[in-house]
């Protein structure tokens, strides 16, 4: 932790540190996928990623961006067959009710910069006085032991219901009846602590998007600034 010589800096999420972050969310989401495991393969196929982000910027309050699936070039798919299987954006041309469809939308919510860098791995801005008296700023990792104990975890819900009816699909049998609602997500990290508090159905899922939000917890070095979020 910082000494008493040391002040740490709150300041706002850089672009590139948000990126990690996102990076790191969307890495988890398709890991927890059972159906992209290495043992399934698919003939044709087709998907669609989409980031969107809610800032605290009156100049530009959000933004969203999206990577939709293209067919590979013909010479590439020379090269690699398996990458004929990749159609254009969903949903695929043809496609009957024994369709596999499946969409996840995962939520966070970044109240303080600092408790979101901790979570994540990232430096902290430590800002130091040298014996001179000149003020140098270094950037420190602190162990994930020092992330707050209510930092609000990510929230996942399953909208593959939905997206079968926009996809104009028949429900399959096996598909829920509504759209699903469970647990958070678990943080980023092999080594993200513990969060206490009564347990939840299951930590794949979670509540939709823009429920919730994080109350003040234990002192974190500098847990307080301007809040940005993202879908």
């Amino acid at each position: 932790m910082p000494t008493a010589g040391e002040i740490v800096a709150n300041r706002p999420l850089a672009g590139s540190d948000l990126a990690k972050i996102i990076l790191a969310d969307v890495a988890q989401v398709l890991e927890q996928n059972g159906m992209l495991s290495g043992h399934i393969a698919y003939g044709r196929v087709s998907y669609e990623i989409r980031v969107t982000l809610h800032l605290d910027n009156p100049s530009m309050p959000s933004d969203t961006s999206a990577v939709r699936s293209v067919p590979r070039a013909h010479n590439v798919v020379a090269g690699d067959p398996a990458l004929a299987a990749i159609e254009g954006p969903p949903p695929l041309a043809g496609a009957d009710a024994s369709s596999f469809v499946s969409a996840i939308e995962r939520h966070r919510d970044i109240d303080s910069p600092n408790a979101a860098r901790l979570a994540h791995g990232l430096p902290l801005p430590i800002l130091r006085r040298e014996p001179n008296g000149q003020i140098v700023e270094e950037l420190v990792k602190y162990p994930s032991t020092a992330v707050p104990d209510d930092y609000p975890e990510a929230t996942d819900a399953d909208l593959t219901r939905m997206t079968r009816e926009a996809f104009n699909l028949p429900l399959a049998k096996e598909s829920p009846d509504d759209t699903m609602e469970l647990a958070p997500a678990p943080q980023p990290g092999p080594a993200a602590p513990s969060h206490p508090g009564p347990r939840k159905p299951s930590r794949k899922s979670a509540r939709p998007a823009g429920a919730g939000e994080a109350s003040p917890g234990p002192a974190v070095p500098g847990a307080s600034g301007p809040p940005a979020h993202e879908d």
